[in-house]
């Protein structure tokens, strides 16, 4: 039998997955600060620089640049996720077109009958409940 796998619960792999990114993303802010200095010349002109100018009118900015190697590994999850969401929303949509749903129950990649409406309706809830995890942001 083919259906959708079950929602995750909380606390399993891909919550774990979200909750390591950001402890690694946290631990990874000091070393992204960069140090800007600002003084204005003598025409008062304001001038921006990561070395300092000579003498000692002048005042330090932190900047806090991102850390592309960490923007990477941020922007490569959300596809999957995406993915995962744009496919529970695809199920649902196909679930409530009314249309027959072939259902795979030998695993031979070919219908070996239709979903009963006892079905459609668990395979709806799952999908929903799909949603709910995967499509949080979208």
């Amino acid at each position: 039998m083919s259906c959708q796998p079950l929602p995750r619960t909380p606390g399993t792999l891909p919550h774990r997955r979200g909750l390591l990114l950001l402890a690694l993303l946290v631990v990874s802010l000091p070393g992204m600060a960069g140090e800007v200095y600002q003084w204005k010349d003598a025409n008062g002109v304001t001038h921006y620089s990561d070395s300092p100018p000579a003498g000692d009118n002048y005042k330090n900015r932190n900047i806090h640049t991102p850390d592309p190697e960490v923007e990477n590994q941020a922007s490569a999850a959300a596809p999957a996720v995406n993915a995962q969401c744009a496919a529970a929303r695809s199920n649902l949509d196909q679930l409530d077109s009314g249309t027959p749903v072939g259902i795979d129950k030998d695993g031979d990649g070919k219908a070996d009958g239709t979903l009963s409406d006892e079905e459609r309706a668990a395979q709806k809830q799952l999908a929903e409940a799909a949603i709910q995890v995967h499509c949080q942001a979208s």
